[in-house]
């Protein structure tokens, strides 16, 4: 198989970790961390008891949550920090952390910019005109008719070139109005205030604004379901707790979990949430192969004492059915790991237990095809019965014959 990723898809109800202190972590063999599209995820509040408690968690609600939590962990001088310009790495802020200062607004107009730029400079002055008018004054109504609010802020990329790289910003003046889940839309048009404002005004009329709830923690469970795309090479995906916004004890971290679903392979988006059920939409799999394709699908694994987390190791091996679709056999062991003693502390940023899912793909691969006899086969396997059938008929009959000889000898000899 040439394909760069492999999709995975999952279905699993953590028993005990609210959907808003859950993380998903994947981590592919060379140490690379991403999940590409995460928009695909859908967290949903339970009870203990496996009912439905609220509505799906979208990304924007999860990104609003944490910045509830960021802000309230925050001292009023790093607030202050994430309501300034990046101007320069001496001045009096910390300028560290640039996703907090998009999470922490709901909408952020960025302008990307480096001082030897003659462009940058010619648009500063109307950058400036427009933020003293926009900036945290204006108010722009969603698609709902909330209004909003637009934080103005801009970066030297020349003070903060690792920033500004890692935001992939390629071009200068390069400005982007960021959403608090950290989308952001491109601004294209002329560098006047009535096309910056015209832009903003477009961008968040199209927006729907989420109200964000926390829940009570540690008293729900979250059924997660999604699909992600990795690169082809053993890797990991994990489930764990969130410590943001909370001082989380390893010791009462549950990962106690049911597996509903966990299948490999590309799977349209409309089937994709049937889990188990969608092997039976699948008529060319033969039946001594769909048991394989999703062996723990409905099974339960269970945490029984603090420090423990229920993990999996999963190997994968392509399968080419006769239609020449290719599915993902499985085969699957699971083992309860206990964190060491040096693994338990509780100072923040210790490590808790997580629900792992370790995943490797088999380099050979096994394609299924029918054979059939030719007619030939059959006559001979036809004759070579009748062959074997006329030599036992024919053993019995001379034992038949040599024991009513050897009968009538014994007789005469009586006689």
């Amino acid at each position: 198989n040439q394909d760069r990723l492999i999709q995975i898809n999952f279905d699993i109800t953590m028993h005990d970790l609210p959907c808003n202190h859950m993380k998903i972590s994947v981590t592919d063999a060379f140490g690379e961390e991403k999940i590409d599209g995460v928009n695909k995820f859908h967290y949903i509040p339970i009870d203990h008891e496996g009912n439905y408690k609220g509505e799906v968690y979208q990304a924007d609600e999860v990104a609003e949550l944490e910045a509830q939590e960021l802000l309230a962990e925050m001292t009023e001088d790093e607030k202050k920090a994430l309501e300034t310009d990046w101007l320069s790495s001496s001045d009096t802020f910390k300028h560290t952390d640039f996703d907090s200062v998009i999470a922490v607004h709901d909408f952020t107009l960025m302008n990307f910019y480096a001082e030897w730029c003659s462009h940058c400079r010619e648009f500063h002055p109307t950058w400036q005109k427009s933020a003293e008018k926009i900036s945290g004054k204006m108010k722009f109504k969603d698609a709902d008719g909330q209004d909003f609010e637009v934080k103005m802020l801009k970066i030297n990329c020349v003070d903060f070139q690792d920033t500004c790289t890692s935001a992939q910003v390629q071009a200068f003046p390069t400005v982007r109005l960021y959403k608090r889940d950290g989308s952001f839309s491109p601004f294209t048009a002329k560098r006047t205030m009535e096309d910056l404002t015209a832009f903003i005004t477009e961008q968040v009329a199209k927006s729907h604004h989420v109200k964000a709830k926390h829940h009570h923690i540690f008293r729900e469970g979250c059924h997660v379901q999604g699909t992600m795309e990795v690169p082809r090479v053993p890797g990991e995906f994990h489930l764990e707790v969130d410590g943001r916004g909370t001082n989380i004890n390893p010791a009462l971290t549950n990962v106690s979990h049911r597996v509903n679903h966990l299948s490999f392979g590309a799977v349209d988006g409309s089937l994709a949430s049937k889990g188990s059920n969608l092997i039976s939409m699948m008529p060319d799999v033969p039946d001594f192969v769909k048991p394989k394709l999703n062996p723990i699908d409905g099974r339960e694994f269970i945490s029984r004492q603090f420090h423990e987390a229920p993990q999996h190791a999963v190997k994968v091996v392509a399968t080419t059915l006769q239609s020449g679709r290719v599915v993902y056999q499985l085969t699957h062991a699971s083992r309860t790991a206990k964190l060491t003693s040096l693994e338990k502390g509780v100072r923040r940023g210790g490590r808790v237990p997580q629900a792992k899912f370790t995943y490797d793909l088999s380099p050979m691969g096994v394609v299924l095809r029918r054979k059939s006899k030719h007619w030939y086969e059959l006559i001979t396997a036809l004759l070579a019965i009748c062959g074997g059938a006329f030599t036992v008929f024919k053993v019995m009959y001379k034992g038949g014959v040599g024991f009513v000889s050897v009968v009538k000898e014994v007789a005469e000899k009586m006689d």
